[in-house]
């Protein structure tokens, strides 16, 4: 039985809903983590150290971020599934293994200085604490594709739950008999993790897969062609990784640069920083839910309902940055620190439009990949970071606030939604002249575009 495309504005946001719920409850763990860190004795000085380390723990955990889509699409045959099982056991182990030797070797570095209560060197300890992370993220990707792939989303947003009321738990149990910031942070987030692997593992024991069958619109052959051998697995992938190693670099350089300013600088950044990637991943399923739809919706109203959920989300941070339970937020973090309080609060403000821009991003990567263009994503992704980077270097320079690289995130973050928004209209343009019946001219353009 075929299931109803939905056409009103009501039943994709019924649909979008739990699709969204789940990434909104696997980024609540940050905040949740940051405030039990800011009511340490150094509290600015924690979240400082947890910017550097959480945002190196997930740039190694960026080439397996993809893992889930490809999961999904692999989970197709038995060969490929099982092939990729052990390709996601080895990529998650070398990870780890890189992310220790990484934490190890600045730690030694770092010690040998007369340093030993650096921010550095603190941040090396988060990232040695969290070492296991990429492995357990891998791990955890590939069972939520397979469940994905036979139709139990709910099971994942089950697991998300059970992974925040984890993590919550342990944060504060921990917080009552050690002072370590890396300690509590490793437990935590390890632990919270651990038990979603464990329960998305359990779900996924005996999944029955359904064989793919023929389209009756298609009459091409449909014997899948799908990697089973690792070779083969990693040109699959390879593609994939890239763009999320692209992305996750130029996260990982912000904090980076921001820590280069001050302590007071980085901790406002992470602090904010948490809860506006909270709230903004509210808006990355607007992505699947395009592609879903495509064939089937209107896209003025794909589009109407892109814009109508990143304004929500939006209007979300602005309520955080305006209205008393905002302020009384900042307050706990910043404690006494009026400058820290001051600083968060000009990060959150001009970070209040980044949910509607990511919006509107996701929706038109969505139509890209409804067309079969993934390039142009890849590209425009590229372009904007690499001038997010350039930016950051020379705020750092200048020694900026951290506002100003909030700043400098929204205006690159613009610039890829308008270069995304050019790809579009020059396929679909496209697309309408070869319905026509006419050439594509100048096709030094369209050689360039594809």
């Amino acid at each position: 039985m075929q299931t109803a495309k939905p056409t009103s504005y009501g039943a994709l946001f019924k649909q979008f809903a739990p699709m969204s719920l789940s990434d909104m409850v696997m980024a609540l763990g940050d905040p949740l983590i940051l405030f039990v860190l800011a009511s340490l004795p150094n509290g600015p000085f924690n979240l400082a150290a947890y910017a550097i380390g959480k945002g190196v723990a997930v740039f190694f955990e960026s080439p397996i971020i993809s893992v889930l889509p490809a999961s999904n699409t692999l989970a197709q045959q038995r060969a490929s599934r099982h092939a990729f099982h052990t390709f996601v056991w080895r990529a998650g182990l070398g990870l780890t293994i890189m992310m220790s030797l990484t934490g190890l070797i600045a730690l030694i570095f770092i010690g040998s200085e007369e340093t030993s209560h650096s921010l550095y060197r603190e941040s090396a300890l988060y990232v040695l604490a969290l070492s296991g992370w990429p492995l357990l993220i891998a791990l955890r990707r590939y069972w939520q594709g397979q469940i994905l792939r036979v139709g139990q989303p709910n099971w994942i947003a089950y697991g998300s739950l059970g992974r925040l009321i984890i993590l919550t738990s342990l944060a504060f149990i921990c917080a009552q008999w050690s002072q370590e910031g890396a300690m509590i942070t490793a437990i935590s987030l390890l632990g919270g993790v651990t038990g979603e692997l464990l329960y998305v593992r359990y779900k996924a024991r005996s999944l029955h897969f359904p064989v793919p069958q023929q389209s009756l619109n298609d009459h091409r052959d449909q014997t899948l062609s799908l990697p089973s051998n690792q070779v083969a697995l990693f040109h699959f992938y390879w593609p994939l990784a890239q763009s999320m190693i692209t992305l996750w670099g130029a996260r990982l350089a912000l904090p980076l640069f921001i820590a280069t300013v001050s302590v007071n600088n980085i901790a406002a950044w992470s602090a904010a920083w948490a809860w506006v990637i909270a709230i903004s991943n509210g808006v990355r399923m607007i992505q699947q839910l395009v592609i879903r739809n495509a064939d089937d919706v209107n896209l003025s109203k794909l589009l109407g309902t892109s814009v109508i959920i990143g304004l929500v989300f939006s209007g979300v941070l602005l309520v955080l940055t305006f209205l008393p339970f905002g302020t009384t937020l900042i307050e706990y973090y910043a404690k006494d620190n009026h400058n820290l309080a001051v600083n968060m609060t000009h990060v959150l403000m001009l970070s209040s439009c980044l949910p509607l821009v990511m919006a509107i991003q996701n929706f038109l990567q969505g139509l890209l990949m409804h067309l079969s263009k993934t390039k142009p994503i890849g590209r425009s992704a590229l372009i904007a970071n690499t001038l997010l980077v350039i930016g950051a270097a020379m705020l750092a320079l200048n020694q900026a606030e951290a506002s100003s690289f909030a700043l400098l995130v929204s205006v690159t973050l613009v610039l890829e939604v308008l270069l995304l928004s050019l790809y579009v209209v020059f396929f679909t343009s496209s697309a309408k002249k070869v319905n026509k019946g006419l050439s594509l001219k100048p096709r030094w353009l369209y050689r360039w575009m594809t």
